[in-house]
């Protein structure tokens, strides 16, 4: 879901020109932030491991990073064989980043949850 939110949203705002102020653009990525690091919070509070936190990041994470320079670039570029690697990478470390951010808030609620049953 959080895949189609980003990946879908940052598309429609390409292809149709749409011409979104920064600040709704800026609103559109921090929410499919938002939503990826509560799903994936969720799912570590039901006993996922972190790699499956960070599989669920990935997608959402490489979909924006894949179309951030035709975003900026005004949609006509075509993206080097370089520029495909840097911005994958950059997809990988933000969803490492969200996910280890989802799985600490995850495992914390499990911990406090089990601290105050006991």
């Amino acid at each position: 879901m959080a895949f189609l939110f980003v990946f879908g949203g940052l598309t429609a705002h390409r292809v149709f020109a749409v011409g979104l102020p920064t600040a709704v653009q800026s609103a559109v990525v921090w929410t499919g932030a938002g939503v990826i690091v509560a799903a994936a919070s969720v799912f570590s509070y039901r006993g996922w491991r972190f790699i499956d936190s960070w599989i669920g990041a990935l997608g959402p994470a490489l979909g924006f990073a894949w179309n951030l320079p035709f975003t900026l670039g005004g949609g006509d570029q075509r993206l080097s064989l370089v520029g495909f690697v840097y911005t994958g990478v950059g997809g990988v470390l933000v969803a490492t980043a969200l996910a280890a951010v989802a799985y600490t808030v995850g495992r914390a609620v499990v911990e406090v949850v089990v601290a105050v049953d006991s």
